[in-house]
């Protein structure tokens, strides 16, 4: 056997090989390449070149992998259900790249489907008489029946076909696909006559769900798992249901729902965790239809002292679809507050997410953020950096501010906050931070003058990565608080580690700055920038 140092020199011989078989096939005048090659052919008589020597690795072209079928569909329409079960259940792929694949059979049983109602309605009660339960051929037929504009009488005979599941229904997963994709698609289909047979059958499907064996809930994403999950399907069907059905605005929504989703609130089944995952992903509607019950019955479920495992899954919908109802603020502060204790720091999108609904309370009440304490406690147990990414948060926001209303968030809250911060209230001020209450300067134009002694108070700040400076460069500070632009800019270089890589940037504002200010008042900015190793023009 080869030893590994012998494999190595092998391999490393084969390569000098190929690369004299190139440089020979390229001069083939050139005898000294000749007489190379052949005699490291002689030395190893069982190499042969490869198809490119002068390539380690090459590509020899795309090939396009359509779904090809083995059946038409016109034959699967005549094909005997026994059989077609049969070849539906064991077909695989002839070849990787060509001939029939299951793809393309399962692409024509859809298509097959949507040619007749008929054919689709018989081999699905010969599926459920038979207890097959594939989910990719199920997924194909009624993907076939969502094409349809499906009358009252053409979701009877399907509702009747699965219903002879009996306890196997849970195992027709796209049954919640149907029903959500129906309502957000096609809900004028839905006529007065076919909306109860929906939502009847919704209720005794959401009941073979909760009935059936439940599965661990460890490390969901639970709102990507309740799109993809019938139980998350059926809930939002009725969520979109009672928004697009029961549209009337100055009444609580039907009692029927409100048992549709007390239900989904009690029960302790892994189906209606990710059901209470979709609810308090549409907390605002709920709230907005019936303020009394959704404070009532929802809310407390976000509470991580109530339930972990149901807090989770309630913030996980929450965090990336919900809103902050108005009337809700007030919970919402002590809830955010509490979120940071269970939201471990490996989390970072999810905490992150908490951080821009903190913002949002922010601007919503800007004097009364600092006048109470759950600002400060979120404060207390957030990471440096955490506070950092809320300051970047807080600037996108401000820019979407009109001039007048930047000046009232500066006077309500970015005065006193920064001011407490120097302070080391709550809790000493990190130099990423101070960054970050210097890098929102730009912002605040017509106020610049009032940022200055806050902007001196804070001696130690960093702008590795910051663009504060292209930013000034931008703005109409320059030209209009040259003096005082300046002053910036020497504490700037002062105080702070700022990279050499800025240098171009500070270059660029001493040149505008040139154009407005005196040799004389210039000459500390200067000198400064000569020290960094900045290039200026004479």
């Amino acid at each position: 056997m080869m030893s590994n140092k012998d494999q190595e020199e092998l391999t490393k011989a084969y390569r000098i090989y190929n690369i004299l078989y190139w440089i020979k096939s390229k001069a083939p005048e050139s005898i000294t390449a000749k007489e190379a090659f052949n005699k490291f052919q002689k030395e190893y008589p069982i190499f042969k070149p490869r198809e490119h020597p002068d390539l380690s690795t090459w590509s020899s072209g795309v090939q396009q992998i359509l779904p090809v079928s083995p059946l038409s569909v016109e034959q699967i329409i005549e094909y005997d259900p026994s059989e077609l079960t049969k070849l539906l259940l064991t077909f695989q792929d002839e070849s990787i790249l060509t001939g029939p694949n299951r793809a393309g059979l399962l692409d024509e049983l859809t298509k097959a489907v949507k040619v007749s109602f008929n054919f689709s309605t018989e081999l699905a009660k010969f599926l459920i008489n038979t207890n097959i339960w594939e989910d990719d051929v199920w997924y194909s037929i009624i993907q076939g029946w969502m094409t349809y504009d499906l009358t009252a009488e053409k979701w009877k005979a399907i509702i009747d076909i699965l219903l002879l599941s009996n306890l196997a229904l849970p195992k027709i997963r796209s049954i919640g696909d149907i029903l959500e994709n129906t309502i957000e698609k096609k809900p004028d289909t839905i006529d007065t006559e076919t909306l109860p047979l929906l939502e009847k059958f919704s209720d005794e499907y959401w009941e073979s769900l909760i009935n059936s064996q439940s599965e661990s809930s460890k490390d969901y994403d639970w709102l990507m798992k309740a799109l993809n999950n019938p139980a998350g399907r059926v809930v939002l069907f009725w969520v979109k249901t009672l928004s697009k059905k029961y549209i009337s605005q100055d009444q609580p929504f039907p009692d029927a729902y409100k048992r549709r989703f007390e239900q989904v609130i009690k029960t302790n089944h892994i189906s209606a965790h990710i059901g209470k995952t979709v609810l308090a992903s549409q907390l605002n509607f709920l709230y907005y239809r019936d303020p009394e019950w959704t404070k009532n019955n929802l809310l407390p479920l976000f509470d991580w002292d109530f339930n972990k495992e149901i807090a989770e899954a309630c913030w996980d919908g929450f965090l990336y679809w919900g809103k902050i109802p108005p009337g809700l603020i007030d919970d919402f502060k002590i809830l955010l507050n509490n979120a940071f204790n269970f939201i471990p720091v490996r989390f970072n999108e999810k905490r992150d997410r908490v951080l821009r609904f903190v913002e949002g309370l922010i601007f919503a009440a800007p004097s009364l953020s600092l006048k109470s304490s759950w600002f400060y406690e979120i404060l207390k147990k957030i990471k440096p950096e955490e506070r950092k990414a809320l300051l970047n948060n807080i600037k996108f926001s401000i820019r979407e501010l009109t001039d007048k209303q930047k000046v009232k968030f500066w006077n309500e809250w970015l005065r006193e906050y920064w001011e407490d911060r120097l302070d080391s209230i709550p809790v000493p001020l990190e130099k990423n931070e101070a960054g970050g209450l210097i890098e929102l300067v730009p912002e605040f134009v017509n106020i610049f003058p009032e940022t200055l002694p806050f902007i001196a108070r804070t001696k130690e700040f960093e702008l590795e990565h910051s663009i504060l400076l292209d930013e000034l460069k931008e703005s109409q500070i320059i030209e209009k608080y040259p003096d005082e632009t300046k002053e910036l800019l020497i504490h700037i270089i002062s105080k702070s580690d700022v990279p050499p890589y800025h240098n171009a940037d500070f270059v660029n504002l001493y040149i505008k700055l040139k154009k407005l200010l005196s040799e004389a008042d210039l000459r500390q900015l200067k000198e400064k920038l000569l020290e960094r190793g900045c290039v200026l023009p004479e």
